[in-house]
């Protein structure tokens, strides 16, 4: 289905939707209006009496699946648990005051991985700032350090000017957390008293808000032949997926990578590549690795990598120390990431499509036994594991193997880790 068909379909469910029951400020209906246009689906709503215009208008919609949970700090990582899942925006409504401060852990975490949270903060009238009244601190800009975008919304927009003023703020709000930089966003809304008046709505205006869009350059594909290259030409190739969230296209895609007897494919559980012939418990690798003479022939020639942050701490020194000839980053958006202290190429496309090229490209990758070296480690360093808990003691460590056993095996499951840790031990 075409995007027009996609987007005539839309506008017919919205003009559909008639008698709506929304709160009386214009500005909170334009922010829900916004949040649906731009694919909300899910608001985790924390309960309070300043923020009441925009928990009615989210929940007397019809538009949204809302989720009630009164601690802010816990809303603020089930929002995330839910944009990981979904892969969608999600939206946290909250009050005023010392509530929106609880976000920051939750923000600071969809930051660093790019996940489009939406925080909806409701603030008291911003001429109460510091003038001693009540649940009144310095909400706007609260989370700047870890934060894509940030403004306050009109809440009583006076004229056609500020209606536009809060879709254009809006529209380039939600872009930016969607498409141009992905990342949580922050959404300010000062609230005049009385809070709980509503209207109904018989016929409902679509308000205009604009999208952005990203399109691979044609261009890419020829730098896809570069990488092809190299990998016909050099025998140590590493693939390194940092943090992702499950993507079976790129999943099959690796498969296909980790044929080639000159390519290994490291990652770990944070990466959620569960395929055979992939490296996933790096650590357990590494650290007998560290102590051997032939170090050297373990370590790629070339490095790619994918994703996000990579937690070895061990696996990131010996790359700093034994630096790969060319290190290919492959990102849709800009990151400026350069780990390993040795970055030639920042690629700015999908993954999938642009290894696909590559791979396809690739006419006879050079003779190797590059991946089965690394195999072999991985067999012998799973035996070694398996020795020692046969023989640990009780212990937390002993408690995760015993919880481990008991989730794996369950038919389905989402699994979301906490500090480091917990990661480290299901690692």
């Amino acid at each position: 289905m075409g995007r027009n068909e996609v987007e005539s379909q839309n506008t017919l469910k919205f003009a559909k939707k008639l008698d709506l029951i929304l709160s009386d400020k214009k500005g909170v209906q334009t922010l829900v209006m916004a949040a649906r246009n731009f694919g909300v689906k899910h608001v985790v709503i924390s309960p309070g009496s300043r923020n009441a215009p925009i928990t009615i208008s989210f929940n007397r919609s019809g538009f949204f699946t809302c989720h009630s949970i009164p601690d802010e700090r816990s809303a603020g990582f089930y929002g995330l648990g839910l944009a990981l899942k979904t892969g969608e925006p999600v939206a946290l409504v909250c009050t005023s005051g010392s509530a929106a401060a609880n976000y920051l852990p939750a923000i600071t975490e969809a930051f660093f991985n790019r996940v489009p949270l939406i925080a909806i903060t409701a603030d008291r009238p911003l001429c109460w700032t510091d003038q001693g009244n009540g649940q009144t601190i310095r909400q706007e800009g609260i989370f700047s350090n870890h934060i894509k975008n940030w403004f306050s919304l009109i809440t009583e927009p006076r004229n056609e000017e500020e209606e536009w003023q809060n879709r254009r703020l809006l529209s380039k709000a939600f872009n930016t957390a969607l498409t141009l930089d992905p990342g949580p966003i922050h959404i300010n809304v000062p609230l005049f008293e009385p809070l709980y008046q509503t209207v109904q709505l018989e016929e409902l205006n679509r308000p205009r808000f604009y999208q952005s869009e990203l399109i691979d350059a044609p261009s890419q594909m020829e730098v896809a032949k570069e990488l092809a290259e190299l990998v016909e030409s050099n025998q140590r190739v590493m693939i390194l997926v940092g943090q992702h969230r499950h993507d079976e296209a790129l999943l099959n895609l690796l498969e296909q990578w980790s044929d080639l007897s000159n390519v290994v494919i490291l990652t770990e559980t944070t990466g959620n590549i569960g395929i055979p012939k992939a490296v996933d418990t790096i650590d357990r690798i590494v650290m007998p690795l560290e102590k051997t003479d032939g170090l050297g022939g373990f370590m790629p020639q070339v490095l790619i990598t994918l994703g996000g942050f990579v937690i070895s701490k061990k696996l990131k020194t010996l790359l700093r120390q034994h630096k790969p000839t060319t290190h290919w980053h492959i990102h849709p958006h800009e990151s400026g990431l350069d780990t390993y202290m040795s970055l030639t190429h920042e690629i700015h496309a999908d993954p999938t499509h642009f290894l696909t090229e590559a791979l396809n490209s690739v006419k006879s990758a050079a003779s190797s036994d590059y991946a089965e070296k690394w195999m072999e480690l991985k067999k012998l360093a799973a035996e070694g594991h398996r020795h020692y808990l046969d023989e640990a003691p009780y212990s937390d460590f002993k408690v995760f193997e015993i919880i481990n056993d008991a989730l794996t095996k369950m038919k389905k499951l989402t699994l979301h880790l906490s500090n480091s840790t917990p990661v480290r031990y299901i690692q």
